[in-house]
């Protein structure tokens, strides 16, 4: 078994610094103990979203700019729930997923139904067909998001 040190506050027992203070108590009486002797603790609570110090100022938002940025958000987001270990938890990645929006991905989101926003399966299906389909790319970002051949077909 190996050791993670993420799951440090998890092991059972003393805490590491307990014989460090065991030892510190049997000093004589006369030799006063220093003000950054650790103290005993309560347990921690975790919280329910854990982010590790290195993703702490980690934010993304999604904009609803064009299919790329929608990729990498759905990527995103499904990188987020995996990391809490919550990537099957339909709801929460849903949950999570809504505050990312912006701009007139927000003005998109909020027309959607309460299911929808309910649940991270609806709303990538839901992104898939605003953001990914042919025709959708073409709503977004005008006629120069279509191919060069269907370009040189009109052309004709």
């Amino acid at each position: 078994m190996s050791f993670d040190p993420a799951q440090r506050d998890l092991v059972p027992g003393p805490p590491p610094y307990a014989e460090t203070a065991e030892l510190l108590s049997e000093r004589p009486s006369s030799t006063p103990l220093p003000s950054s002797a650790p103290a005993a603790s309560p347990p921690i609570e975790r919280p329910d979203i854990v982010f590790s110090p290195s993703d702490s100022s980690v934010h993304f938002s999604f904009h609803g700019q064009d299919a790329e940025e929608c990729r990498q958000f759905i990527q995103a987001v499904r990188r987020f729930g995996f990391q809490q270990g919550r990537q099957h938890d339909d709801p929460f990645m849903a949950d999570y997923a809504v505050t990312c929006f912006q701009g007139a991905a927000l003005d998109w989101q909020l027309e959607l139904d309460e299911e929808t926003n309910g649940s991270w399966r609806l709303l990538q299906k839901a992104l898939k067909e605003k953001y990914l389909t042919p025709s959708s790319r073409e709503r977004i970002a005008g006629p120069s998001a279509r191919r060069p051949s269907t370009l040189a077909a009109d052309s004709r």
